[in-house]
């Protein structure tokens, strides 16, 4: 079994880690499914307010690939539909009925099907808007012959249930799920873990690795840029985590769209009794998640790549973290001196530490970021739209996730995320 050994990164000193068993959430009354995570995709609404919808019923549509559908994250009856600027989803919410009723998708035998009539039924079935694919980080194409699959199998961000909870009691549909993929590319299927977990059972086809460090090590980047490097535009990868892996396996197994997740809540916003872990479902109400006063900022995933949300909000369509954090309302005076300068929340830190200004010094940057290459010069780029450039300095292998710590740390506080996210939008529409 391979061994992949992360040296630069950084693990953030955050209070208020999650702790503690697993603890059983109560019926929510409210879910729904949040696109904030299909950022640059064109979504075709399928529903009004007041439908009734049964467990992975399509609820919209790729209007670039018809067919490809986003499943319903449960039964019960549309309650209301949410929109950003330019009449975008944000998300559609769902009472969720007494019952849990799935949507009646009947899986091929894939012992004897063909990778087309797999394409198709996951197309279908929602399944495929679990896959992604790079470079450009985007929805995969069902068009597209990968070269090879990677699945992580590993969390080193802040406050995420570790891979090993989610995992627990499911290795059937894993292994199924795992099986599945072989069939939809003529490569092989990585899969990482963490160097402490224990290993996988062997399928043929599917190559295990384990990887150590501080974070990023858990990103999908890191595992393609030294396992399988994109060389070129045409090298297609597609990515997915063992949650996905096990929602394609369930489907065959049992007919029925998986929604259940580990979900952590953390943060010093939160006290010591709420931190935890939970068992409970994908697109929970925040409302719900907080009961009662929350904190002043508040976060769906973990506090590097999450966005903030409102207790009108939902969580995120992939996320498993509810992030929670004090209002900081003034400096300290003689800040600089406080010992607690390198071990604060980062609420204190991000609004304390550094201002909005140029690049000053580039250095920072590739002291967290593990792939070979030049992070200020990549960022440079993408923001003169040199993407010949760009392409040369590395763009092809990274997410936009991957400049969260280069942001962390960043003196000068560059939105490199949403420079980066733009950045690849605009370089996969123009792709197509």
């Amino acid at each position: 079994m391979p061994h992949l050994h992360v040296k630069r990164g950084l693990d953030l000193a955050i209070s208020g880690m999650p702790q503690g068993p697993i603890r059983s959430w109560f019926s929510p009354a409210r879910i729904a499914l949040d696109f904030k995570a299909f950022r640059g995709t064109r979504i075709k609404l399928l529903v009004k307010i007041g439908q009734d919808v049964l467990l992975g019923e399509p609820l919209a549509e790729d209007r670039d690939f018809p067919g490809r559908f986003f499943p319903s994250p449960t039964t019960g009856r549309v309650l209301s539909i949410a929109r950003e600027e330019k009449r975008a989803l944000r998300h559609i919410c769902i009472t969720r009925a007494d019952r849990e009723k799935p949507f009646p998708h009947q899986p091929p035998n894939w012992k004897t099907s063909s990778r087309q009539t797999l394409v198709d039924f996951l197309l279908k079935s929602g399944l495929f808007c679990h896959i992604r694919q790079r470079p450009f980080g985007m929805l995969a194409n069902p068009e597209a012959m990968p070269k090879s699959i990677f699945v992580k199998a590993i969390e080193t961000a802040p406050f995420t249930p570790k891979a090993s909870l989610q995992m627990q009691g499911h290795e059937e549909a894993i292994s199924l799920g795992l099986t599945i993929l072989t069939r939809l590319t003529d490569g092989f299927v990585h899969v990482i873990q963490n160097s402490n977990d224990a290993p996988l059972k062997e399928i043929d086809r599917v190559q295990l690795h384990t990887i150590a460090g501080p974070h990023p090590a858990g990103n999908a980047s890191t595992h393609i840029h030294f396992i399988d490097p994109i060389l070129h535009e045409n090298h297609i990868i597609w990515t997915l985590n063992i949650l996905d892996v096990m929602t394609i396996g369930y489907q065959f197994l049992q007919n029925r769209y998986f929604t259940d997740r580990i979900i952590s809540i953390a943060g010093p916003g939160f006290s010591k009794t709420k931190r935890g872990f939970y068992r409970a479902q994908c697109g929970l109400s925040i409302e719900d998640l907080c009961q009662g006063n929350p904190p002043f900022h508040l976060i769906s995933g973990n506090p590097l790549t999450g966005w903030q949300v409102k207790p009108q909000d939902f969580l995120g369509f992939d996320h498993t973290v509810l992030s929670g954090f004090p209002e900081n309302k003034k400096r300290r005076i003689f800040s600089f001196l406080w010992p607690w300068r390198q071990t604060t929340d980062i609420s204190n830190s991000t609004r304390i530490w550094g201002e909005k200004r140029a690049f000053v010094d580039g250095a920072p940057y590739d002291q967290v970021m593990p792939l070979d290459i030049s992070t200020e010069l990549l960022l440079k780029a993408v923001i003169t739209k040199n993407d010949d450039l760009a392409d040369e300095l590395g763009l092809l292998e990274v997410a936009s996730e991957d400049f969260a710590l280069p942001a962390f740390v960043c003196p000068s506080k560059i939105e490199m995320i949403e420079i980066m996210q733009n950045a690849l939008i605009r370089r996969a529409f123009n792709h197509t």
